[in-house]
């Protein structure tokens, strides 16, 4: 399962086992606001939105569930129109 929570102005992104357990966060630190976390089909990776808590510019972020830093999947300065919240993985 994955969420992202709130709180004073800063949002992440958290995984945890459906069993229940700790919850993990994937997108680390609260300076930015981490939104719409989406799975991967085969379930190793979550995509989520994120921009920084001075800038109005989203970027598209995949984590892997290893524990690797997120990566940025938009080049740096593009801004992404809020409807992109509702995206979608596709097939490869």
């Amino acid at each position: 399962m994955s969420f992202d929570n709130s709180g004073y102005g800063s949002s992440n992104i958290y995984v945890m086992s459906a069993e229940g357990g700790d919850a993990v966060n994937l997108s680390g630190g609260a300076s930015a606001v981490n939104l719409s976390p989406k799975w991967s089909a085969e379930g190793k990776q979550v995509a989520y939105m994120r921009r920084g808590m001075l800038s109005s510019i989203y970027e598209l972020q995949v984590a892997d569930l290893s524990g690797t830093p997120p990566v940025s999947l938009t080049p740096q300065g593009v801004l992404i129109d809020t409807d992109a919240y509702d995206f979608t993985w596709l097939p490869r």
